[in-house]
């Protein structure tokens, strides 16, 4: 009878661990086909960032790495604050280079053609009343007004005497005073008025010019005929 009663109480204890062998089984294929199924599941789901290089502010990289090379070329290495130049003669060497830091702000360039306007136009008006300032000055200087008398009427001028005529300032007596007076200053004048009416005459195919040359040229003959 004992051993009856001993036999059952093994056998319900097999028969309890057999259970619970059977279900940490089945928990343990389960878990093998979640992380099968996830592992599968995983590179559709999960995006593989691309890898990133910074280039700081007046940086190169110079490269001739061929594999290296088709990774930047193929958008796999994502390039910061960079531009890349290739060789035309060797596709395998590339070379990249810092962009120009334009993260400072910066005025618009309306705003600073403005600014440059209103500088430049306060500068010509400042040079211009500077240069009227010494042109007056200069002016009171060496220039004295000079209160001139009236013309001479018709009258007047008939009876004056012929050499007396040239004037600056009239005469109203028969006198040739204004003549020594005025002398100096009507030879200035004369002297002016020849240079500002003067003509240029040029000597050509003359007369006098033939024991010189065979044949006149109305500019530079050549070197070869000269000699």
């Amino acid at each position: 009878m004992k051993r009856i009663l001993i036999t059952k109480i093994i056998h319900a204890e097999y028969l309890k661990y057999a259970y619970n062998f059977n279900i940490l089984r089945i928990l343990l294929i389960l878990l093998f086909f979640q992380s099968f199924a996830y592992a599968q599941d995983s590179p559709a789901q999960v995006k593989k960032q691309p890898a990133s290089i910074v280039v700081s502010k007046g940086s190169y990289i110079y490269s001739t790495d061929e594999n290296f090379n088709k990774q930047i070329l193929n958008n796999k290495i994502v390039l910061k604050n960079a531009d890349v130049s290739y060789n035309s003669g060797r596709q395998d060497e590339i070379l990249i280079t810092s962009l120009p830091d334009n993260s400072k702000p910066k005025k618009q360039f309306k705003d600073q053609l403005q600014t440059e306007v209103k500088k430049k136009k306060k500068e010509a008006l400042n040079t211009i009343n500077k240069k009227i300032k010494e042109f007056e000055k200069r002016k009171k200087e060496f220039f004295h007004s000079q209160q001139f008398t009236q013309d001479a009427s018709s009258g007047q001028f008939l009876a004056i005497h012929q050499g007396v005529k040239d004037y600056i300032t009239p005469t109203y007596h028969h006198n040739n005073l204004s003549k020594i007076v005025n002398g100096y200053h009507n030879f200035l004048i004369s002297s002016a008025l020849d240079y500002l009416h003067s003509q240029k005459y040029f000597q050509y195919n003359n007369k006098s010019l033939d024991f010189c040359f065979s044949q006149v040229f109305s500019v530079r003959p050549p070197p070869v005929l000269v000699s």
